[in-house]
């Protein structure tokens, strides 16, 4: 208690957990198993979550308004929701893809979308497709199970980090190296439409993808090229420092907007506040937060 307040960089100065009869409305239970994934509509009226099978729940009341079990024999590891809430979609630990109709219940359960060995690792529900990745390549599929396209990636890092669809011809993909060993840092973004790839941003070790609409920005991290020779001869923690960037695509092209930090330390992770006002990094020493409100793009 005495030395965290200084090593800390978010501390509570009171109680802040909720004592039992408390204000605290209602909680939601109703699954046997773990929870991996869950969802909220745009209008925060409902809430569906996923383990051994699927829960929707009222959040205006707490209750369970449909309970669907697709008596799958492992249980399910991710959940993708479409934007009109219809449908969704969830793979399993036996690489298993279950695609559900919400509003009548029914579902439909795609066997081994890859190849045989391939685990599952992402999914996405987009146009009536299903889009299903493990680390080196993705498949489309119709919503009945009816196999659509498949693409396998050329690029210098072999392993796919993540993949974001905003439709069936366009998406964003996110590479590594898979070097778990953190040597590599190195992370490369590319976007695809119409079959058409973008160039290759390279950034270091940390990114933060801000996608409005059609439109795709990367916050990003890169070495500082601010820094003095003599700085070589110093420690590591002391001679890596950064600048944070956001960088807009646009026909296939990546283009510099605007630097958010000329010189900030080594940084492991980037997000957007919920709001998108604010651009949060995370460091070996707590939290930065860089207000995003002054700036033009």
């Amino acid at each position: 208690d005495a030395h965290s307040a200084a090593h800390c960089a978010l501390t509570p100065v009171s109680h802040c957990l909720l004592s039992p009869g408390g204000p605290m409305k209602f909680s939601l239970e109703g699954h046997n198993f773990a929870i991996f994934g869950f969802e909220l509509t745009s209008g925060g009226r409902y809430v569906i979550s996923v383990s051994n099978k699927f829960l929707t729940w009222d959040m205006a009341s707490s209750e369970i308004c449909r309970d669907v079990d697709p008596q799958i024999e492992g249980l399910m590891l991710g959940l993708a929701v479409s934007k009109d809430w219809r449908t969704a979609a969830a793979f399993t630990s036996i690489n298993q893809v279950v695609v559900l109709d919400i509003m009548l219940g029914q579902y439909q359960v795609v066997e081994r979308p890859l190849d045989p060995g391939d685990e599952v690792v992402g999914l996405a529900l987009v146009d009536e497709t299903l889009a299903v990745y493990n680390h080196t390549y993705w498949r489309s599929y119709s919503l009945t199970g009816q196999l659509l396209a498949e693409e396998r990636f050329t690029v210098s890092l072999p392993v796919i980090l993540d993949m974001r669809f905003l439709s069936r011809q366009h998406y964003v993909a996110v590479f590594w190296s898979g070097d778990f060993a953190y040597e590599d840092r190195r992370i490369e973004i590319l976007v695809s439409r119409d079959q058409q790839k973008s160039e290759v941003l390279v950034v270091e070790q940390a990114y933060c993808l801000d996608i409005q609409g059609e439109e795709v920005a990367a916050y990003i991290l890169v070495p500082s090229n601010r820094l003095a020779k003599e700085q070589e001869t110093e420690s590591e923690s002391v001679r890596r420092r950064f600048q944070i960037a956001k960088y807009m695509e646009s026909g296939g092209v990546w283009r510099l907007c605007h630097t958010v930090s000329e010189d900030t330390p080594e940084t492991h992770q980037l997000s957007l506040g919920g709001d998108r006002r604010d651009l949060i990094s995370t460091t070996v020493e707590g939290f930065r937060i860089f207000p995003l409100l002054l700036r033009k793009h």
